[in-house]
């Protein structure tokens, strides 16, 4: 996209429309002065331009050639044009490619302000895409230019985001600290919404790194104890995570008193977040060894993720294979868990297809069934290389290496023990 000078502007313009400069005169405006702006030796003021653009807009609809120019626009520079029309396509929706444009003539004249909003934007796109490695690297640029113009409101809501793709690529611990940086930015900026919902992704992110009591802290002190003037979504969610932590905690009938007070609470007003609900209340009486109670909620979640939520059932579908495997139905659970595995792959779940993989290999070595364990290990390798994923690497170079060795493959046993080493 091109962007010009005033006088580069004139001259366009009257090339386009075949005006001699002598037609554009007018009182206080030569042809000697228009001339001496079109070869930028004078400046073009706003009364100039006002005059030139009425001038080019009366020619063109006189031979019918649609030209709307505004007053200032043989009076503004190559920056503000750009800036003008950068605003005007970001009211779009633009897809990657057309903000990657942007973002080119953003950089070029350096308008930062619009420059971290087309970053902050295509993060978002890459997000719902699932591409959170991708979408952490637009917000970083996004974040560089905000503290460049020491614009410190912004980057509470910007740390919570890098969080949260950091905790979805598994990675916790910069979860964490992305996510204290946007709740010591949210502190200072005064912003209330972020920092409620930065300390429940904290809590969420301690959670799923195994630190129960600390999020548990968390929820109790930054959020339940404040429910007054917390938003309800994140209240209820706070309790979610809390019930999750307790569970793992081994307090599973207080889990379960928490979990049954949600469901009487939200029931007919929130399906997916009942779901969610009923496939943790499911994993208690799991965990307690109530199998037939725990298969009863599980298929309570099954139905309502299969309408509406299908991207968190390989979660539920893992649990159901436990269950199965733990009452004797072997084959059963591995066909259970191989859809769990392969729905977890289609909808880029990744964490979640970890999971799975770490079950299917505890099921498959039950039966010292070594071909198997070598046939998905080596499937879940290629998988975590497709999708730039790194947790599961070192697991599944391990059970590699176990199985080649039992099925005396030494060579290849010996080149992922290699491979383990190079990643520890």
């Amino acid at each position: 996209m091109q962007f010009y000078s005033p006088n580069e502007k004139i001259k366009l313009m009257r090339t386009s429309l075949r005006v001699n400069q002598w037609e554009l005169e007018s009182e206080n405006m030569s042809v000697g002065f228009i001339s001496m702006m079109e070869i930028g030796k004078r400046n073009v003021s706003r009364e100039s331009s006002k005059k030139l653009a009425e001038k080019f807009n009366l020619i063109a609809k006189e031979n019918s050639i649609k030209v709307e120019l505004d007053d200032e626009y043989f009076y503004r520079q190559p920056d503000e044009d750009a800036r003008i029309y950068c605003e005007q396509e970001l009211r779009k929706e633009n897809n990657h490619k057309q903000l990657d444009e942007l973002i080119a003539i953003a950089t070029r004249f350096q308008l930062l302000d619009l420059l971290a909003k087309m970053h902050h934007l295509n993060a978002l796109r890459y997000m719902e895409e699932k591409d959170n490695n991708t979408a952490f690297i637009c917000l970083n640029n996004c974040l560089g230019i905000y503290k460049e113009l020491r614009e410190d409101k912004p980057q509470a809501n910007i740390y919570d985001l890098m969080g949260s793709c950091k905790l979805k690529l598994s990675e916790y611990d910069e979860a964490i600290f992305y996510y204290t940086q946007a709740i010591a930015y949210s502190i200072y900026e005064d912003s209330y919404d972020i920092f409620f919902r930065a300390n429940l992704n904290i809590s969420n992110a301690y959670s799923r790194s195994k630190c129960y009591k600390k999020s548990i802290e968390i929820i109790d002190k930054n959020i339940l104890k404040r429910s007054s003037i917390v938003a309800a979504k994140y209240v209820t969610n706070a309790r979610i995570i809390k019930g999750i932590s307790l569970d793992k905690l081994g307090k599973r009938d207080e889990a379960l008193e928490e979990y049954f007070k949600l469901i009487q609470e939200i029931k007919g007003e929130n399906e997916k977040l009942l779901a969610l609900i009923y496939n943790n209340v499911g994993e208690c009486y799991y965990e307690k060894g109530e199998y037939n109670e725990a298969l009863g909620y599980l298929s309570k979640a099954s139905i309502i993720k299969n309408r509406i939520d299908k991207e968190t059932l390989p979660n539920t579908l893992n649990i159901k294979a436990k269950i199965f495997f733990k009452q004797g139905l072997y084959e059963e659970s591995i066909l259970i868990i191989e859809m769990a595995i392969r729905m977890a792959e289609r909808c880029m779940k990744l964490d979640i297809l970890y999971d799975n993989y770490f079950d299917l290999v505890t099921i498959l070595e039950s039966r010292n069934d070594i071909e198997k364990v070598i046939y998905y290990m080596e499937e879940f390798l290629n998988t975590l290389k497709e999708y730039d994923f790194e947790k599961g690497n070192k697991f599944a170079l391990y059970k590699l290496s176990e199985a080649y060795t039992k099925n005396d493959q030494l060579d290849k046993a010996f080149e992922t023990i290699k491979q383990l080493e190079r990643l520890l």
